[in-house]
């Protein structure tokens, strides 16, 4: 299972559905523009987008494309 500092396990399985393939830092993690929370300045959200693929019962298409 996946570790995201500051969350515990339970709001960790919340946030990242079970399917998830990709996840990462999106915003000023990833620009290297992040400030920590114990600096005055602060602004210590942590920004994360992740690709997941849905259950066939979510969403299934046939092979023209058209939903069933």
């Amino acid at each position: 299972m996946l570790k995201l500092s500051g969350l515990s396990e339970r709001e960790t399985l919340e946030i990242i559905p079970e399917h998830t393939l990709l996840l990462g830092y999106v915003g000023s993690i990833a620009h290297g523009t992040y400030v920590p929370k114990n600096d005055p300045d602060s602004i210590d959200d942590q920004d994360i987008l992740g690709v997941c693929v849905a259950e066939e019962s979510v969403c299934s298409f046939n092979i023209t494309g058209e939903s069933r």
